[in-house]
């Protein structure tokens, strides 16, 4: 009995010691507001919340779940490398290909994954029957392995069928 309770302890005890911490920051929809309007917003104002967050917990996720492009001149004229730029220095673990990535040519969204030092992700998108983009990366964090998977809505190939018709778009409770 007591090697019973002994093990029973020690195990607990592991749990315990194995316990860590993971904290998730997102955002999304940023559109090229890079600047503060007034009071709110701006990727400024983002990297000072991100920057406090890690400090506070190391063990910290942070994701865009997409919709980078479209919605200020500043970004629009230079495809949104702005943008990148500035994830790339927020060090952004992944971000989620949204629709409002489909509002240019595909080109342009290359481009983007091309001067990223983040994975641009969807498991939904398909091209000749095949994962048209990187669907998923494993992170390890404290020991802990995090999968980080991305879907784009499958309304993109409606509301951005310009750019969205050349591809194949699965449905997202499927593929998840």
């Amino acid at each position: 009995m007591k090697k019973v309770l002994l093990i029973t302890l020690l195990l607990v005890m592991a749990v315990f010691v194995m316990a860590q911490r993971l904290t998730i920051v997102h955002i999304n929809d940023t559109h090229g507001h890079i600047w503060a309007e007034g009071e709110y917003g701006g990727l400024a104002a983002v990297a000072t919340l991100i920057n406090q967050v890690r400090a506070e917990n190391p063990n910290t996720l942070f994701l865009h779940a997409g919709d980078i492009n479209t919605g200020v001149p500043e970004s629009d004229l230079q495809d949104a490398a702005p943008d990148i730029v500035a994830l790339n220095l927020m060090k952004v673990d992944a971000v989620a290909i949204g629709n409002h990535e489909f509002d240019n040519d595909a080109s342009v969204l290359a481009k983007q994954m091309e001067i990223a030092h983040f994975p641009f992700l969807s498991a939904n998108i398909y091209k000749d029957g095949e994962p048209a983009f990187q669907e998923y990366i494993i992170k390890e964090i404290a020991g802990i392995k995090v999968a980080i998977v991305g879907f784009t809505a499958q309304e993109t190939e409606i509301l951005e069928y310009l750019y969205a018709k050349d591809y194949e778009w699965k449905d997202v409770i499927e593929v998840a």
